[in-house]
């Protein structure tokens, strides 16, 4: 997005992950070449200066980052995980069916907001054509989405914060 044109208003979401190298004894995911170790939060700081609404995903426990071979290392507390550890972002947990907190979600004062997460049809990205059931934060991040554009379509000149407080309150 442009920070100099595009459109508003903008909701930006994103089921992605990081761990910074510091203030967690494991690292799983790590760039070398990175200016930052806070590049994805530097990313989504920005993006809400720029006023875009910013979801992002809580993440399911970690991986060891090959997909065939996934490990399931637990919930973690999502303070440790970026960009889901930013404050001017809106970070979803998964619920279950029943409405409780999904075993695979993170969690913590970092997770905003809880939203359905486990069973939810999905596009599969292999064939246009077919969809499949997936269960996951990723899955739960883009309903919060919806909630936002649905609220910033009431108030278009809605800063992120005020979307984000209001969002919050209403899922309390």
């Amino acid at each position: 997005h442009n920070s100099k044109g595009g459109s508003r208003p903008s909701v930006l979401n994103m089921s992605l992950g990081d761990m910074p190298s510091s203030g967690y004894p494991y690292v799983y995911f790590n760039d070398p070449n990175s200016v930052s170790d806070d590049y994805l939060d530097d990313m989504v700081d920005a993006c809400a200066n720029a006023g875009i609404t910013v979801v992002i995903s809580a993440g399911n426990g970690f991986d060891n980052g090959d997909e065939t071979n996934y490990v399931f290392h637990g919930r973690m507390n999502s303070r440790f995980i970026r960009p889901a550890r930013t404050e001017n972002v809106i970070t979803v947990g998964a619920l279950n069916p029943d409405s409780s907190i999904a075993y695979y979600s993170n969690y913590g004062q970092n997770v905003d907001v809880f939203a359905p997460g486990s069973d939810i049809y999905s596009a599969l990205n292999t064939d246009a054509s077919m969809i499949t059931v997936m269960s996951g934060t990723s899955m739960a991040a883009p309903i919060v989405s919806g909630m936002c554009a649905l609220y910033l379509q009431g108030d278009p000149t809605a800063a992120p914060m005020k979307v984000r407080s209001n969002i919050i309150s209403k899922c309390s």
